[in-house]
């Protein structure tokens, strides 16, 4: 019995310092506070998850990249290129919280009116007229996320994008 009291000692005290040890460690610090320097600016379309009908489809733009930096594009590549930009966004986030867009790397358009933002709360709240549907804003990691959702011939289509900004 003195053994089994010792070891239960023994263990008593290891789960008592363990406690203590998780108690006084270093707490979660609070996220910085979300101020306009960090959504104002220019933001393009890192990857996008469309869903529709039990199907997703995910993109990720990489073939983009590297067709817009290649400077000799073949005949079949340049055809790829164009087809790709016309479903890449870039966005113009303003300090007057307008939100705009335009194609990626078409520098000679103009920006189009996309809705507005603001920062209530400390969290970003948009009001995003380019798509259809109920949409959701939120900013995480450094990044832009914009669900929008809506019934499409009776079943839901969902599009998730990942907004990165233009450094």
């Amino acid at each position: 019995m003195k053994k089994y009291m010792k070891f239960l000692s023994i263990a008593l005290c290891i789960l008592l310092c363990g406690c203590v040890l998780v108690a006084c460690g270093k707490k979660d610090e609070a996220p910085a506070e979300l101020k306009p320097a960090d959504i104002v600016g220019e933001w393009y379309v890192e990857s996008a998850v469309y869903t529709y009908n039990g199907s997703t489809d995910t993109s990720t733009f990489a073939r983009f990249m590297e067709l817009h930096n290649k400077a000799d594009k073949t005949a079949d590549e340049e055809d790829e290129y164009l087809d790709l930009e016309t479903v890449i966004l870039k966005f113009n986030v303003t300090s007057e919280g307008e939100l705009q867009y335009k194609q990626y790397f078409a520098d000679s358009s103009e920006y189009t009116a996309a809705g507005t933002w603001a920062i209530e709360d400390g969290k970003l709240t948009a009001n995003v007229t380019f798509v259809a549907g109920e949409t959701a804003v939120e900013y995480k990691d450094g990044k832009i996320i914009v669900t929008s959702s809506r019934m499409w011939l009776e079943k839901l289509e969902t599009q998730v994008m990942t907004l990165v900004k233009v450094v």
